[in-house]
């Protein structure tokens, strides 16, 4: 009998389910069958690891989850390792309802000649059930509504008995999903919340087709980069599921509303592949993740980020994602490792590219950041946060001219994108072009993006203006920015600033009595300048005072 090594730690979660399945006489020879992989450069999927007296992780995860039948290592896998079957709707209402209509699907398609477990009965009862999926719910009176798509394909096939029994006793609904969850939700959380996006909405429709023991396997699709602003698609990457027929794949998309997506797939994706259940769970894990990644629940997310690769570790988006945490948690080299690794697994990752580039160009490494940037660019000429950083390396070599481009493409891509704009804002300052200065600020107040200190940009908009000589305009601003923040001393010394210009220009006009007003205003921001803990030039307010003075003679 051959020695098989294991190559997880005893004493781990996956340990602990490896000795679950050798006690119920699974045997090493069974697990080590190997496991799949992607190659995203040929665009292909291998087995590795077979027969090669090697236990990896992987091979315990497809086993439990893809070699047995549906759910029959539930209560083992979560007892070791604390993992659900997060496509699975373990609800007596819901499986009730799922399964009455399984059979009624059956019942008619077996009536109308179909033989059960051929391809044409085996495809219409996916389009069934996809309908059945998607369809309203009955309210009252009113019969759910179907799917154009599959409404049109059941007539065709003479099921019109299978759309009316989905009108009369309604469907899921998902048709009716406007919202994400706010987290990554199980397949039953995202049916009782209705929410969810593609994996969400794909958990329930793979539970619906697995309760009917159809073929199915979940999608991974890649989008085109250059497609991503014309396309119904939320992410940089899509999951769906295929049915699998002996002929061929059938491809239903429950967030695309497709019943049939392969020629949108066919346009829009780089790549798409089945997937296994091991794969499926680690996305689960990856977009938990990032659920918590944008809340900056930094400890959540390395957790599941870090779970996601033990399940998968080629899943590259969970190594960017994991890269980003370490970079916000202040871990740098850690981050380098995750974003090398995202972009050995796909070269191709324009995210893990630009994540490298802004390490490099943290740690100075300024040629290698400009590698890295512009193959982020060249893989996906619309990323804004990739320009942005372009015109962040430029700026820091000194190349004002090339900063400006990168930070001009950022925001004729993303008008919104407000860090651009303040780069601009600064580096026409800095040039003296002030009418541009005054366009960037104006933009920037449009936003008024959270974390920006909006009062400071009022405030040096006024001070723009008066660089311009537009006083009015500056009074305006300055006021503004004390109105939003009466503490604010800058704004004081500005309005002062702006009120003893306009006290020249009416002096020039003769208009003494209103150049006085204007020098008592300015000596009265002044002073509120310095009870604001601004220091205030003593002879500012003296010469003031003296100009006071000498007009308050002439007015008498």
């Amino acid at each position: 009998m051959s020695n098989f090594t294991v190559t997880f730690q005893q004493g781990t979660p996956i340990w602990n389910l490896y000795q679950r399945l050798k006690k119920a006489g699974v045997k090493d020879e069974d697990l080590n069958m190997g496991y799949l992989k992607t190659d995203y450069v040929e665009k292909k999927r291998e087995t590795v690891g077979k027969d090669d007296y090697k236990i990896q992780e992987e091979e315990v995860w497809k086993f439990v989850l893809e070699r047995n039948k549906y759910g029959s290592w539930s209560t083992d896998i979560k007892e070791t390792t604390g993992e659900e079957i997060v496509w699975t709707l373990e609800n007596v209402e819901i499986k009730t309802k799922i399964k009455s209509a399984i059979a009624e699907f059956k019942r008619i398609l077996g009536y109308k000649g179909y033989k059960e477990g051929a391809d044409a009965y085996n495809e219409l009862l996916g389009v069934s059930l996809y309908a059945f999926v998607m369809a309203t719910n009955r309210r009252g009176i009113l019969l759910a509504k179907v799917p154009e798509d599959a409404k049109k394909e059941l007539k065709v096939a003479d099921l019109g008995d299978i759309e009316n029994y989905i009108e009369k006793n309604g469907g899921l609904a998902l048709i009716e999903i406007q919202n994400d969850c706010e987290i990554e939700a199980t397949a039953l959380e995202a049916l009782k919340n209705s929410c969810g996006w593609c994996t969400e909405e794909t958990k329930i429709l793979y539970a619906v087709f697995k309760m009917a023991e159809l073929w199915v396997e979940p999608v991974y699709g890649l989008p085109k980069y250059e497609a991503m602003k014309n396309l119904p698609i939320k992410s940089q990457t899509h999951i769906s599921i295929a049915l699998v027929l002996s002929g061929k794949k059938r491809y239903f998309d429950p967030a695309l509303k497709m019943a049939d997506a392969e020629q949108f797939y066919k346009r829009y994706f780089n790549f798409w592949h089945n997937i296994t259940n091991r794969e499926f769970l680690a996305i689960h894990h990856g977009n938990l993740g990032v659920s918590y990644l944008s809340k900056k629940q930094f400890d959540l997310a390395e957790k599941e980020f870090t779970k996601a690769i033990q399940i998968d570790s080629d899943c590259f988006e969970a190594h960017n994602n994991l890269g980003v945490v370490y970079l916000m948690t202040g871990r740098r080299d850690s981050a380098k490792e995750e974003f090398v690794k995202a972009i050995q697994i796909n070269p191709d990752c324009a995210e893990g590219h630009n994540n490298l580039g802004r390490i490099n160009i943290l740690q100075e490494e300024y040629d290698s950041a400009a590698i890295e940037l512009k193959k982020a660019v060249q893989l996906y000429s619309d990323y804004v946060e990739a320009h942005y950083n372009l015109g962040i390396l430029y700026r820091k070599k000194g190349q004002v001219n090339l900063a400006i481009e990168e930070f001009q493409d950022a925001v004729q891509i993303d008008k919104d994108f407000f860090a651009a704009h303040i780069h601009l804002a600064e580096i026409y300052d800095e040039a003296g072009q002030t009418e541009k200065v005054i366009s960037e600020y104006k933009e920037i107040i449009r936003i008024n993006p959270a974390g920006v200190n909006i009062v400071a940009i009022h405030n040096n908009l006024g001070v723009a203006y008066i660089d311009k000589m537009e006083i009015e305009l500056a009074i305006k601003e300055l006021q503004n920015a004390i109105q939003m923040d009466a503490h604010y001393s800058e704004s004081y010394f500005n309005l002062g600033k702006a009120y003893a210009i306009k006290g020249d220009i009416l002096k020039k006009e003769y208009k003494i009595k209103e150049a006085v007003e204007m020098y008592q205003k300015s000596m009265g921001m002044f002073h509120e300048a310095a009870a604001h803990g601004l220091i205030v030039p003593k002879e500012i307010i003296d010469h003031l005072q003296s100009r006071v003075e000498k007009l308050s003679e002439k007015v008498k």
